[in-house]
């Protein structure tokens, strides 16, 4: 059975369209549900696919029910946020591991370190992004050995 096949067997074919859309359109896909339906199944296999989803314990939501009053076209320049409660990745204490790979994805693996000590995410925030980018590389790695094989 394909993926393909899979998933619309799993979630139909009006869900499966609407994942293909969301994959066109290059969207994050967030997989919702009740307990013990298989969320975490199927964002592992899409992930491990070289989607990019998460389930919903994975992001916060805020729904805004009206208009924000003041809107603040550049409000970094104009509101003070305090990060003192904000936990932040000991980058400096991160150490990228480089052994057994390729040269280029020791390159890649040097950028996404460095970009991670610039942009100072949250420690979850780190490890999500390090994760998708190593299920990136592998997927990356399995189409070019099934096109090595074709």
């Amino acid at each position: 059975m394909t993926l393909e096949q899979y998933l619309k067997t799993v979630l139909g074919e009006k869900k499966y369209s609407k994942l293909q859309s969301a994959v066109a359109n290059n969207q994050l896909i967030l997989i919702t549900g009740q307990q013990q339906t298989g969320k975490t199944t199927l964002t592992n296999l899409l992930n491990s696919a070289g989607y990019h989803a998460v389930e919903d314990f994975d992001v916060c939501e805020i729904m805004l029910e009206k208009p924000i009053d003041h809107m603040i076209p550049d409000f970094a320049k104009t509101i003070s946020v305090k990060q003192e409660n904000v936990k932040k990745c000991e980058v400096k204490r991160m150490k990228p591991v480089t052994d057994n790979l390729k040269l280029e994805d020791t390159k890649q693996v040097q950028e996404l370190y460095n970009w991670l000590k610039e942009k100072q995410l949250t420690t979850k925030q780190a490890l999500r992004l390090l994760d998708l980018t190593e299920q990136a590389i592998l997927s990356a790695r399995r189409v070019e050995a099934d096109n090595l094989m074709l």
